[in-house]
């Protein structure tokens, strides 16, 4: 049986930002963030997610408006569907930053969206928040990832036990550089490798935490 609540009342004295830089209007938020979320949250962390899915500049096409040229798909009013956001999201998320005060970021990428995601990264590495990088595109693009001053760390594979063992070593001052699933790097840049843990066990996971 999963775990069916979000535990609360052992707060600690730390707060996630997960960042999912989506492409515009390509599908929605993966729920592997929801059940992130939920094993942080049930581990006493606070959580929010700044997700880039439903941003559109003014002027600018979406696909959809694209495979309207081309004929490919038959027009609609998608206002009728979605509320589309057009306020700028590099404002929104320095604002989410700076009200939130996250003492960690945890990035979500693919192939497509790495380089979209460093660009927010980049608009606040001056506060010196730690940044763990995770998604498929980290799993198989770690050395690229690392080799930015962008990122501190990288997940590898599952990161639902792996982000909590790394935010409560940041929370406690524990040596970072020896968690499973994390590869970091050291004072000299070279690239520090973990093991990589067990697969979770399905049974044991927790309802994943949609309210995010």
């Amino acid at each position: 049986m999963g775990i069916s609540t979000i535990n609360s009342t052992l707060m600690k004295n730390f707060k996630i930002l997960l960042l999912y830089p989506n492409e515009r209007l390509q599908g929605v938020a993966p729920a592997n963030l929801a059940l992130l979320s939920a094993f942080l949250k049930n581990d006493g962390f606070e959580v929010k997610l700044f997700e880039t899915t439903a941003y559109l500049s003014p002027g600018q096409d979406s696909n959809d408006k694209l495979r309207e040229k081309l004929g490919q798909v038959k027009k609609s009013n998608f206002d009728d569907y979605v509320q589309l956001r057009d306020s700028d999201p590099y404002d929104d998320f320095i604002k989410m930053i700076d009200e939130f005060k996250p003492n960690l970021i945890g990035l979500s990428v693919i192939d497509g969206t790495m380089k979209y995601g460093l660009s927010f990264i980049e608009k606040i590495r001056h506060k010196n928040i730690p940044v763990v990088v995770g998604g498929v595109g980290t799993t198989f693009n770690y050395q690229k990832l690392l080799s930015s001053h962008l990122i501190d760390y990288a997940c590898i594979g599952e990161g639902e036990l792996a982000i909590v063992e790394l935010a409560n070593a940041i929370l406690y001052g524990k040596d970072t550089t020896n968690i499973q699933n994390i590869f970091t790097k050291d004072i000299n840049g070279n690239i520090i490798k973990n093991s990589l843990r067990a697969p979770i066990d399905l049974n044991t996971l927790p309802i994943p935490d949609f309210d995010i």
